[in-house]
């Protein structure tokens, strides 16, 4: 690694730690870069949207870069993870001299904070967002008939 890739990286650290203070919601990723060194990301990735409205909730992810394919979205016990993986296309013997774009395998654990419909869950993805709409439960309303005694 690189002197200057090195100090960078400290710094990063030192910040991070921050000498006992709180770095708040944010944990330290470590992705592999392309040309083999590490990479600390200080936020996780990709960041999403939870929005609650009126039908369920609806999560959006930004993923810009990443193939359906390399795709793979879930729900379990009011939980929904999105993995995948987004690999940098680079010309053979090319070097980076600043590599920013998170890329390599990555898992995002949303809570959904309420009951959701598992059978009506869609996800699209367009212009680099995956958006997944988690309609609530369809409350049947049925008219019963009760005797008085």
């Amino acid at each position: 690694m690189a002197k200057r890739e090195e100090r960078y990286y400290r710094e990063v650290w030192h910040v991070g730690a921050g000498g006992g203070r709180m770095f708040g919601d944010f944990f330290l990723h470590i992705l592999h870069g392309p040309s083999g060194f590490t990479h600390i990301h200080a936020a996780p990735w990709p960041p999403v949207d939870v929005v609650e409205t009126e039908e369920g909730f609806v999560v959006r992810a930004e993923i810009a870069g990443v193939k359906p394919e390399e795709m793979e979205v879930t729900y379990e016990g009011g939980m929904l993870v999105i993995r995948g993986r987004r690999e940098i296309e680079a010309p053979p013997g090319a070097r980076f001299h600043q590599v920013e774009i998170c890329n390599g395998r990555f898992e995002r654990r949303i809570q959904i904070p309420g009951e959701v419909d598992v059978d009506g869950i869609r996800a699209r993805y367009r212009e680099g967002f995956l958006v997944v709409e988690l309609p609530r439960p369809r409350r049947r309303e049925r008219e019963v008939t009760v005797e008085v005694e």
